[in-house]
């Protein structure tokens, strides 16, 4: 699902995001199968659907199936006619992004797709209560886009066992790809939205989603107006080295992001794409050996380092131990993750994504306030320093905040709750690669701004 984040205010446009990916359109999430596909396929551990939100005291344990049955036309199908009521979906993916974008105080608009079913209905309406525009990806009478696509909202079965243990089941693992084929072009609407934006946040489903040269024109469109680009690969990282048309598709937004966010498995396969083919197993010998904080280290500025790589940022996400910060002038920023009671990961790192924006826009700003000196001397050096670390701080605070909900969407971080953790963060307790006192106060002083500007 396809986003554009806007500021509110007197501020101009922010951030925002163009990509939709498997649970952005509606996740349909399940504590266990309610019914067997095969003997061999699903096992009958429970005799309800469960919703995100609900809560079991049933003593039975849920088994989430393995990838490769979740992987099939059948387990979809069966899925699909065995669909929970609609107090099991929720959500997720780009709609994490955008919902944690509002509440910390960004103004959102999606441009994307929602098909006149129950399930569009219900995601729009999502949105709309979180006061999130959404602009049509496909106009209503495009010619090019046949009914079957046009009519129908992309859904994805989350199967969960309810202990954080989760597996996927959907159209972008089965195609035909792209999903929503017919589509070349961005609509004039939604083109205008993108045009007016100050940020685009882009995810690696959308080489699922639509062609190529679509996602490039509403880039370089949202490029030419002033925005800046935000990309994350995401999981789908690995299968896209192996094709050589979606890798050559990631090569051309490597080509135009501003900011890429990675894991360190998904870092490492961008560095790959770079590299040939003979070097990779001796680099990837280099960098499994290296501890985790070199590992991140090396595998961003390998990132910056590369002229086919137009990065200002690389973000290195490390799970609980925090993330780290890279850019092209030399600087670096670490922040560990509070630790928090665990109940769900999935939305972690599409919710953290947010505050990485916000941070971003902030420093931005804050050359253009002070044009006078040069690029990196608006501000000394150590101010800059500063405002990284905060910005990292804001968004490991805000994945952890994201972790102790069920499931993601509108149970992803919200202000109230991010604030506790950073006043009980700045009392100086210390996780991961540690988060510093100072840090966590500026952390909640730039949440704190956001959201009163939002007002």
């Amino acid at each position: 699902f396809r986003s554009v984040l806007e500021r509110a205010g007197s501020m101009q446009t922010v951030p925002g995001k163009i990509a939709p990916d498997m649970s952005s359109s509606v996740a349909l999430q399940c504590r266990a199968p309610s019914r067997r596909l095969r003997r061999s396929t699903f096992r009958r551990t429970r005799q309800t659907v469960a919703g995100a939100n609900s809560q079991s005291q049933s003593a039975f344990t849920a088994i989430v199936p393995s990838t490769e049955i979740c992987k099939s036309r059948s387990a979809l199908a069966h899925l699909a006619a065995t669909a929970p009521r609609e107090e099991s979906w929720e959500v997720g993916g780009s709609c994490n992004f955008l919902i944690t974008s509002s509440r910390i105080g960004l103004r959102c608009a999606c441009v994307g797709h929602a098909g006149p079913d129950r399930y569009g209905v219900f995601l729009t309406e999502v949105l709309a209560e979180e006061n999130i525009k959404l602009h049509p990806l496909i106009s209503p009478d495009d010619p090019g886009c046949p009914e079957s696509i046009s009519e129908r909202t992309l859904v994805c079965f989350v199967l969960t066992d309810g202990d954080g243990k989760h597996a996927f089941c959907s159209r972008y693992d089965l195609g035909p790809w792209p999903l929503l084929g017919g589509v070349s072009e961005v609509d004039n609407i939604a083109s205008q939205a993108l045009s007016n934006s100050s940020a685009i946040f882009v995810n690696g489903f959308i080489f699922d989603e639509l062609e190529d040269a679509a996602v490039r024109a509403a880039l370089i469109t949202a490029k030419e107006h002033g925005a800046a680009v935000f990309f994350d690969p995401g999981p789908r990282a690995s299968m896209i080295l192996m094709d050589s048309e979606r890798a050559g598709a990631l090569r051309n937004i490597l080509a135009i992001a501003n900011v890429v966010l990675a894991t360190l498995d998904e870092a490492k396969t961008l560095v790959n794409l770079y590299m040939r083919r003979d070097s990779r197993s001796q680099f990837d010998e280099l960098t499994d050996a290296s501890p985790q904080s070199s590992k991140a280290r090396l595998l961003a500025r390998v990132l910056l380092e590369d002229s086919r790589c137009g990065a200002e940022w690389v973000v290195i996400k490390c799970g609980p131990r925090g993330a780290a910060i890279f850019t092209k002038d030399g600087f670096e920023a670490w922040a560990g993750s509070p630790s928090v009671p665990v109940r769900d990961t999935v939305g972690c790192g599409d919710s953290a994504a947010a505050a990485i924006v916000l941070g971003y826009l902030n420093i931005e700003r804050a050359r253009r306030q002070d044009m006078k000196d040069t690029v990196l001397n608006y501000a000394s050096n150590s101010t800059l320093l500063h405002m990284l670390e905060e910005t990292l701080t804001l968004a490991t605070t805000i994945g952890a905040a994201t972790a102790m909900g069920d499931g993601a969407g509108r149970n992803v971080a919200t202000a109230e709750v991010v604030r506790t953790l950073l006043f009980r963060n700045d009392k100086g307790q210390k996780y991961g690669f540690g988060i510093d006192v100072d840090a966590a106060m500026r952390a909640k002083n730039l949440l704190e701004g956001s959201v009163a500007n939002c007002k």
